[in-house]
């Protein structure tokens, strides 16, 4: 009976999770737009932080509770889910062009640095003094990462200015918005309440599991839990692509997975620092290798297509595969 309960709160917080996120980046579009700020701030600040605002939830509750490889297990989690099994869909629904100078030249290649620098700071046994038991990201990881998240800021709006991708969004104007400023404040409030809410429920729930069914933190938050945090991405960047926005899906899922590893890791390891067992290093080179086909996919077939989708979603399935089985026979 504990064990059905335990499910049953872990699953209303995940829906009240992605719902609240879904309704704060409503209600926080709405209010920018009263205020006539230009689209593209909002769809480079607000889309993106909001499709990653579960994750951002979920990692901040964990790294409070001093779980460490729930963090780091969400976050790698999502990200390969991001790349192999989003993608991998996208592209067996439509082929997916990538030939974009920004893409393959910026945004791809700091996504990949970024899981690079990971994985150099979490790798203490390695990288630090010989005699080191232990992985961890510090106070003086987090703000590492979080240097770094300002760089990349700062390149993209410079690219944007220069290159003046979105010229017309730039110049201020009216737009019409139906809800009242008293509305979307509250569906603001309400929905940044929710996702709090949501994300306790969540980290709560998934300790106590672990608990019950003798599973480790890190294998729920590479499983479970990373599938349930990347839905607002997989929504996001599905209808993007039925809208015929290729680059639009896959700069979502690019951006994402950057801010993922440089936020909200950085956020976390600078408020809570994050311990986790050797095991998982494994799970960060995945997420490397995986980022680094996408490019080379990029670079040499400049697009994904059906059967590269299909084979996307094949290397995630034999992923999933070998952690219930690592999992088992570390147990």
């Amino acid at each position: 009976m504990i064990l059905f309960w335990t499910i049953f709160f872990f699953l209303l917080g995940l829906v009240v999770l992605i719902k609240g996120a879904d309704i704060f980046v409503d209600g926080s579009a709405g209010l920018a737009r009263k205020l006539r700020i230009p689209d593209f701030i909002i769809g480079v600040t607000l889309v993106a932080f909001g499709t990653s605002l579960p994750e951002f939830i979920v990692s901040l509750m964990a790294g409070f509770s001093k779980s460490g490889e729930l963090v780091i297990g969400n976050i790698v989690g999502s990200n390969i889910a991001n790349i192999a099994l989003i993608l991998g869909i996208c592209g067996i629904m439509k082929t997916i062009r990538i030939q974009s100078e920004m893409l393959m030249k910026r945004a791809i290649p700091f996504m990949i640095m970024s899981s690079i620098i990971l994985f150099i700071l979490v790798f203490d046994q390695v990288f630090q003094n010989h005699g080191v038991t232990f992985n961890r990201l510090t106070m003086g990881d987090g703000l590492i990462l979080l240097s770094f998240f300002v760089i990349f800021l700062l390149y993209i709006f410079n690219d944007l200015k220069r290159n003046r991708f979105l010229e017309s969004e730039i110049k201020k104007k009216e737009v019409y918005v139906k809800e009242s400023t008293s509305k979307l404040a509250f569906m603001l409030l309400g929905g940044l309440i929710a996702v709090v809410g949501g994300g306790k429920l969540i980290v709560d729930n998934t300790i106590e599991l672990a608990s019950l069914l003798g599973i480790s933190q890190g294998v729920i938050g590479l499983t479970i839990i990373s599938i349930g945090t990347s839905l607002p991405e997989a929504v996001t960047t599905i209808v993007a692509v039925r809208k015929n926005k290729e680059e639009m899906a896959i700069g979502n899922i690019i951006g994402s997975n950057t801010l993922n590893i440089l936020f909200i890791l950085g956020v976390v390891a600078t408020v809570a620092p994050l311990e986790l067992s050797p095991v998982m290093m494994i799970d960060v080179l995945i997420m490397i290798i995986i980022s680094i086909i996408l490019f080379l996919l990029g670079y040499f077939h400049k697009s994904l297509g059906k059967y590269m989708g299909m084979t996307f979603i094949g290397f995630y399935s034999v992923y999933m595969l070998f952690v219930v089985i690592r999992e088992s026979v570390i147990q």
